[in-house]
């Protein structure tokens, strides 16, 4: 099944960044001259000087240590009011290590397996679906192995359909025709495989993935701000809008991938509580996650970034032998990417208020940038 593509159907995820590597960079010596947060407002002033992008937010996170985060430009082209470092950031599909996350805690406490397939979860829904879907597994959904095809043929069909039932509409309509690659073994990023999973979590957390991974993921780690869908109030200047470009012009948007698509990507929140989320990710955390009812467990710990098809772990993309692991998000209107070194206790953020044009290499210089103050402050 081929993804027709249309205006609206243009509001889907771009694929992850994983490949690139984070270098210390020049300047290192004199980085160590001034203060952290000096440089990094001196690192998102620089990026975003000749570039179109409005705004954007920076943050380096060490577990047990306060976040330090810095911002730079503008919530909303042309309204010349400030972005700030405690605003909403749009995450894109970085979303989907948070989805992965809720169904290990399912895992956790046995309302699921990782083996857990269509037909024993969702019976109805495999009766439905091609036969060759029947035996796709949570952990093939997770990994972009469950050969459905990377996006629906329309995210907006059967919109009147409450959330739940609509998701699994989606899914009957663009799984009739025969899995597109090998399930289990071949890797195709795919949105349409996370709100998948993201029906798995609906049927046995008996509520809409939003509520589920409310109740179940944000509120555990204290991620008050977390919410779904375009950060500001519409028509306010309250949040930073989204921003698309044409003609090198960037131009506000207000507007986010349609509901179905939450589990592979709506999600929005301030930076300090995405590193809430984040540093579960490294050894330190792990490692102070004990009790009786730990977060994760150790064997879900460990599967979440088990490295797979195309070195994609659930929800992350594995860099090397593992030393970091990475992931960036879009709904086309921002742009964002998380890095976190699991050994070294710490995660780097960046965010900007626009996608396309040079959003993304600007995106990618603060993340080097980030690695290179830190490095340089910790010598």
């Amino acid at each position: 099944m081929k993804l027709a593509v249309s205006p609206l159907a243009l509001l889907v995820l771009l694929a992850p960044a994983w490949g690139a590597s984070v270098q210390d960079g020049p300047g290192a010596a004199e980085t160590a001259a001034l203060s952290v947060g000096e440089r990094l407002a001196e690192l998102v002033e620089g990026a975003l000087e000749g570039s179109a992008v409005p705004g954007a937010i920076v943050g380096i996170a060490h577990h047990g240590e306060p976040i330090q985060v810095a911002a730079h430009g503008l919530r909303k082209s042309k309204s010349q009011v400030a972005i700030t470092a405690g605003d909403l950031v749009h995450i894109g599909s970085c979303t989907k290590a948070m989805t992965a996350t809720l169904a290990a805690r399912y895992v956790d406490r046995g309302l699921l397996r990782w083996d857990s397939t269509l037909e024993e979860v969702l019976p109805e829904l495999a009766s439905a679906v091609h036969e060759g879907f029947r035996a796709v597994t949570l952990l093939d959904c997770l990994t972009h192995t469950a050969g459905v095809p990377a996006n629906c043929s329309s995210w907006f069909a059967h919109g009147k359909l409450p959330l739940v039932k609509r998701r699994l509409a989606l899914a009957e309509t663009n799984l009739a025709d025969g899995p597109e690659r090998e399930i289990g073994k071949e890797y195709e990023y795919s949105n349409l495989g996370y709100m998948l999973a993201g029906c798995f979590l609906e049927r046995v957390g008996e509520g809409t993935w939003e509520e589920l991974i409310a109740k179940d993921v944000f509120g555990p780690l204290g991620m008050t701000s977390a919410g779904f869908g375009p950060p500001n109030t519409k028509d306010e200047v309250d949040q930073p809008w989204g921003h698309v470009f044409l003609g090198g012009v960037a131009l506000h948007r207000q507007s986010d991938n349609p509901e179905a698509l939450g589990p592979a990507g709506r999600v929005h929140l301030t930076v300090e509580d995405w590193s809430r989320f984040a540093l579960q990710f490294t050894e330190a955390a792990a490692a102070a996650d004990t009790g009786d009812t730990p977060f994760l467990s150790a064997d879900s710990r460990a599967t979440l970034v088990e490295v797979r098809a195309n070195r994609y772990a659930c929800g992350w993309g594995v860099m090397g032998t593992g030393e970091a692991i990475r992931h960036s998000g879009s709904n086309t209107m921002w742009y964002a990417t998380v890095h976190v070194r699991p050994e070294d206790g710490l995660a780097y953020f960046a965010a900007v208020n626009a996608a396309g044009g040079d959003a993304s290499e600007v995106v990618g210089e603060m993340i080097t940038g980030l690695s290179r103050i830190d490095r340089a402050a910790r010598r």
